[in-house]
């Protein structure tokens, strides 16, 4: 770290500092912190100076200021007096970077404090400020999906990394939960993941808007489409911190969807009733909403319901089920068939008879069914988020998730495709497999982007 000064002579006035004996000049370079996480190292970063300049970061400390080691002072609001936190040169690439480590201090969390950098070009002694940034201090978390630690690992290059950005950087567009293809909630969940990387507040504020957006535009919908589609702004929220009063609202939304009425069904009926990708997607809701609230008990329920689906029948078996003829033990019916089992001498060990059903009754070679896929979506999700959560679901009935991939590849010769591309980056990681994963996968109806999360986590 650089000298530190207590107090710098002049003041700042609308994003330009004034001294005498030096003349403002406009320069085109911003300023982006890392997540600020108690506990954490946080890292502050300037792009776009002029190589050679000096660059100053400052720091507010009004009163109420949080002291940091090594003399660095976090402030809140606006003040003429600054303390100096890292001053360097801009090398050839034009970026000056720090680092400081963030105290476990729970009185921080939620704090809001703002830095502003002063770049001075020597030849000239000419000089500009980037504008302020505001940060919020955020408390150490597992997250429903991950957490900002794991996220902190992930690169900030390659093709997976550049499309995750590249559709944050869209214009969010209008949330509609009653659309069951609506693709913007797995857009703001790219906007939540890279603001989880790099801590760019822009990112944050358009997460914040579409959750609140997003309330009660499930209205006039079915259960499908708002299973399909609130998952992702669960998580989203979840991953940027929604503030107090916006919070408390979403709470009370996502709390009132579980047993919405929309069409004759509510999440959690559809979760315990529909045995296909309705019920998938019903619960990998749930799930999210349950973790996002803290609520042991619904979770728990989640996962009993779950457990059954895969097979365990002493855990639950009160799913309405269609034609049966995909069924191992049509007397029996399950969500995935158990280890083992045949039929006409072919293994359907690992098949989702209420989806695949949809091709037809029992034949073979067997249909590729898209709906097995749909289904496992949900299905993923419910296990990311329980997994999460403490509970062993990757090894539930003989590893079923996995073996229902394991007949979509060598039985089915049926690979992911489309928005499903996502789904084998989760299975490969989980699981230390190989299925075949495009390097850039596309996101799916309720979550996405695990060919970044995923796949480049585990090279």
């Amino acid at each position: 770290m650089g000298t530190r000064i207590r107090q710098v002579g002049g003041f700042f006035l609308g994003g330009v500092s004034i001294f005498s004996g030096t003349q403002a000049f406009a320069a085109e370079f911003q300023l982006s912190s890392s997540p600020v996480v108690t506990g954490t190292e946080v890292t502050l970063r300037a792009e776009g100076g002029v190589e050679g300049a000096i660059y100053a970061l400052f720091v507010d400390t009004e009163k109420g200021d949080y002291y940091l080691p090594g003399g660095v002072w976090l402030g809140l609001g606006m003040s003429p007096h600054f303390s100096l936190m890292d001053n360097g040169q801009f090398g050839r690439d034009g970026i000056f970077e720090t680092k400081t480590f963030l105290p476990e201090d729970d009185a921080l969390i939620g704090a809001v404090f703002f830095v502003q950098g002063l770049m001075l070009e020597l030849s000239s002694f000419r000089f500009s400020t980037t504008n302020r940034l505001d940060i919020v201090v955020r408390g150490p978390s597992t997250g429903i999906l991950c957490s900002a630690e794991e996220i902190a690992r992930l690169p900030t290059s390659g093709s997976a990394w550049q499309r995750v950005k590249s559709e944050a950087d869209k214009a969010t567009g209008t949330p509609d939960l009653s659309n069951q293809d609506d693709d913007v909630n797995v857009r703001v969940l790219a906007k939540a993941l890279v603001f989880a990387r790099t801590g760019d507040e822009k990112y944050r504020s358009d997460v914040i808007k579409a959750c609140m957006d997003a309330m009660w535009t499930e209205k006039g919908g079915r259960t499908l489409a708002l299973a399909r589609e609130l998952g992702a702004y669960v998580v989203a929220a979840d991953m940027v911190g929604l503030p107090p009063a916006e919070d408390a609202k979403f709470r009370d939304w996502i709390r009132a969807c579980l047993t919405e009425v929309l069409d004759g069904k509510t999440l959690i009926s559809t979760h315990e009733d529909r045995p296909n990708n309705w019920g998938t997607h019903a619960g990998g809701a749930r799930a999210a909403v349950a973790a996002y609230l803290g609520d042991e008990k619904e979770l728990a329920r989640c996962a009993q319901v779950f457990k059954g689906w895969l097979g365990d029948r002493s855990s639950y078996a009160g799913f309405a089920y269609g034609d049966l003829s995909w069924q191992a033990d049509p007397k029996n019916p399950v969500g995935i068939n158990p280890k083992g089992s045949t039929r006409d001498g072919h293994s359907i060990d690992g098949v989702l008879p209420d989806d695949q059903r949809r091709a037809g009754g029992f034949k073979w070679p067997p249909p590729k069914e898209n709906y097995v896929y749909e289904g496992l979506q949900g299905v993923l999700l419910q296990a990311i988020i329980l997994d999460r959560s403490g509970y062993d679901v990757w090894n539930w009935q003989d590893k079923a998730i996995l073996r229902a991939f394991t007949w979509l590849e060598e039985q089915a010769n049926f690979n992911a495709d489309g928005d499903d591309t996502w789904q084998p980056h989760v299975v490969n990681h989980f699981y230390a497999e190989n299925f075949p994963a495009p390097e850039v996968s596309s996101p799916g109806k309720n979550i996405g982007w695990t060919c970044w999360l995923y796949g480049t986590a585990d090279q």
